[in-house]
């Protein structure tokens, strides 16, 4: 008897939509070092104010350090298992859905491990939604979803992009 739970039916339920259970962004593991290294800098980077204020100025300092170890600890938090599926007018992820309309395009970076596609909201304010993909055949599924509905444009190449990419956050 036919399984209604195999793997081959979840992803392939019509051509124009796609199911599949993936983490929500890829995790670097990071090493004792990286942790050292960030407290470091963010001790090291917290002190400068300290010494343009002459010595006296303790907040600055503190909030700057606050916020440093803050963006430390939220390194080092782990992804969680999210539901996705794709059609030729939406993304769902869990319950959370976006028509494809409010995005003005998407950008695809290639890795060793895993694709991430990164889609980009039509308002200026609206957040980027980024997708993380290590089966190469839902891969190449949702980009031919994609090609068909979104232009493809050339990744990101801000600064802070750039860093944290180098730092592997």
């Amino acid at each position: 008897m036919d399984n209604p739970y195999s793997e081959e039916k979840f992803h392939n339920q019509d051509s124009s939509k796609i199911s599949w259970k993936a983490d929500d962004f890829y995790y670097h593991s990071k090493s004792f070092g990286w942790y050292a290294a960030a407290i470091f800098s963010s001790f090291s980077i917290a002190i400068i104010p300290w010494l343009i204020g002459g010595r006296s100025d303790y907040i600055a300092p503190g909030v700057t350090l606050l916020a440093l170890l803050g963006l430390t600890i939220y390194a080092g938090r782990r992804p969680e298992k999210k539901s996705f599926e794709l059609s030729n007018s939406s993304i769902k992820i869990n319950s959370q859905s976006f028509n494809l309309s409010s995005f003005s395009r998407y950008w695809v970076e290639t890795y060793d491990t895993h694709t991430q596609i990164t889609f980009v909201g039509v308002k200026r304010i609206a957040m980027p939604v980024s997708l993380c993909l290590e089966d190469k055949a839902i891969t190449d599924k949702v980009l031919a979803i994609l090609r068909n509905n979104l232009p493809e444009t050339i990744p990101s190449n801000n600064i802070v992009d750039w860093l944290m990419r180098k730092i592997k956050f």
